[in-house]
C-alpha cells in the first residue's frame, strides 16, 4: 500500500493561503486540509516539542481512522494548515520517527506563504529570527508578485539568494526553496513536485524500515 503524502502550509498571508487551498483542491481531488495549532502544553513537564509531536500524531491518526471507518471520504493527499509559530522540522521528525505514522504517511514538502511585508523585510535585509528558521526548513516559497513592485521583487530574489548562500555554507546539502508564483501556481507547483517525488524515491531506497 502506498503511503499518503503530507505537505505543510505555513505563513500569515490568509488571503493567499485560501487561494492556494483552492488551487490544491483542483489539483488533488481527494485531498484533506487539517489545521495544526500548536497549543500550549497543559501537562506539567511537557515541552513544546513534545506537545507538537502529540498533536501531529493525534491529528493524523484520527484522520486515518476516520477514513478507514468511512466516516470521512478516503484521501490520497494531506495538507497540514499550520499555525504561524510552528517549526516544520518538528513535524517532519514526527512523521519520520513514529511507527504508526511512517507506515502510512510520508512527508512531501513545506510550502511557506509570504506576506508582502515579509517579502519587503527580506528585500531590505531586515529578516527576523523566526522567518530565518522557517526559510531553512522550507521546500517552496509562494509569492504573490502582484502585491509588490518590480524593483522590490528583484531585491527580494537577490536577498533570498544571498540568504541561501549563507545557509549552504553551513549546511552544504541544503537545497534552496523553489519559488512558486501565485499567478502561475499550478504550473510551478507541479514542476516542483517532480523533485519532491524523486527525493522520496531516493530516501525509500536507502531506508530499511519505512
Amino acid at each position: 500500500m502506498s503511503r499518503i503524502p503530507v505537505s505543510l502550509l505555513l505563513g500569515k498571508a490568509e488571503r493567499v493561503r485560501l487561494s492556494i487551498k483552492d488551487n490544491l483542491t483542483q489539483i488533488f481531488a481527494s485531498s484533506v486540509f487539517a489545521p495544526l495549532r500548536h497549543s500550549i502544553p497543559l501537562a506539567q513537564g511537557v515541552c513544546l516539542c513534545c506537545q507538537l509531536h502529540n498533536e501531529t500524531s493525534e491529528t493524523l491518526r484520527n484522520l486515518f481512522m476516520q477514513a478507514l471507518q468511512r466516516k470521512i471520504q478516503p484521501f490520497q493527499h494531506l495538507f497540514l494548515d499550520c499555525h504561524e509559530n510552528i517549526d516544520p522540522a518538528n513535524i517532519i521528525y514526527t512523521l519520520g520517527q513514529e511507527f504508526f505514522l511512517k507506515e502510512r504517511f510520508v512527508y512531501e514538502a513545506t510550502l511557506l506563504v509570504l506576506e508582502p511585508s515579509d517579502i519587503l523585510m527580506i528585500a531590505t535585509s531586515t529578516i527576523d529570527t523566526s522567518l530565518y528558521k522557517l526559510l531553512k526548513n522550507t521546500d517552496a516559497i509562494v509569492v504573490d508578485e502582484n502585491k509588490i513592485d518590480r524593483e522590490q521583487c528583484d531585491s527580494f530574489y537577490q536577498q533570498l539568494d544571498q540568504l541561501y548562500r549563507q545557509f549552504t555554507s553551513l549546511s552544504p546539502l541544503l537545497k534552496p526553496a523553489t519559488i512558486i508564483r501565485l499567478a502561475h501556481f499550478e504550473e510551478d507547483y507541479l514542476q516542483a513536485r517532480q523533485d519532491w517525488l524523486l527525493r522520496e524515491h531516493q530516501l525509500k531506497k536507502h531506508r530499511l524500515f519505512l
